[in-house]
């Protein structure tokens, strides 16, 4: 499938394979269609499988639950294995009522371009997802909350949210640039109550970029909090924060966080 634009593709039929979106196209689900088989509820794009393959260069691509999904289902005891997806994305507008990209399968997501929004705007629970350019991805629920899920999101208002699933596969996260905003910029959390083994297999890398927590400070027993992990230490080597990093935990070996000018980056004056 080759969406380049003079066409709108409603969620009538499905696709598999390889989807290149590109230039204007629009690809929608709004469930507004009024019908028992076109719910309220439905995804834009669905990505399932080894060899699926998804890349945005462009166009708008809107749903209501997710505008792209995938599907964590894996090993003998679900009987299928929805991993091996491939997802990039360089270009384009992505946005869903609630998360916008959810990736619960092991397969891989590059993102260096285009805007992603949701209530959060990218929850991985497998997989490797790597962030560099100039994207901008964006939560805005309000405020952020989890809550365990072995068959679905976790997450709402965090602009990343990064929950291991019941399937402990590998699960890593490498931030190179990108705008990330919400309540909480990026959230980890261990909310499956995974064992220590499968947790060490969640690695978290941040050497630049730009994250921003919308929390105004208002309730004062909700301090804001560009950045929150449970499992991980001494993985942020570089980047900008809209509020100092008081865990110094977080930071890799002999760094600190400081601020600079607020003229240079007044979303995000910690570096």
């Amino acid at each position: 499938l080759d969406a380049l634009g003079d066409k709108t593709l409603d969620d009538k039929e499905a696709y598999s394979a390889v989807a290149n979106i590109s230039r204007d196209a629009v690809i929608r689900c709004t469930g507004a269609y009024g019908k028992d088989d076109y719910p309220a509820s439905c995804s834009a794009i669905s990505v399932w499988g080894k060899g699926s393959e998804l890349n945005v260069s462009g166009g708008t691509i809107t749903g209501t639950d997710y505008g792209i999904v995938g599907n964590g289902s894996y090993g003998t005891t679900s009987g299928y294995n929805y991993s091996g997806t491939k997802i990039t994305i360089t270009g384009g507008e992505i946005s869903a009522n609630n998360t916008c990209i959810y990736h619960p399968q092991y397969g891989t997501m590059d993102i260096s371009g285009g805007t992603i929004t949701g209530a959060t705007g990218i929850e991985i629970r497998a997989g490797e997802l790597t962030i560099s350019g100039n994207p901008v991805i964006k939560g805005t629920g309000t405020p952020t909350e989890t809550e365990a899920n072995g068959n679905g999101t976790t997450t709402i208002g965090a602009g990343i949210g990064i929950v291991q699933h019941t399937t402990k596969l590998d699960l890593e996260v490498s931030i190179l640039g990108g705008t990330i905003t919400g309540y909480t910029a990026l959230n980890e959390a261990n909310l499956q109550k995974n064992d220590k083994d499968a947790i060490a297999k969640v690695n978290i890398n941040i050497t630049n970029g730009s994250f921003v927590s919308t929390n105004d400070g208002s309730n004062e027993d909700v301090p804001p909090v560009a950045i929150y992990s449970e499992d991980n230490t001494g993985f942020i080597a570089g980047g900008n924060f809209s509020d100092p990093i008081t865990d110094t935990d977080y930071l890799a070996a002999g760094l600190n966080a400081e601020r600079y000018s607020t003229a240079t980056n007044t979303d995000a004056p910690y570096s």
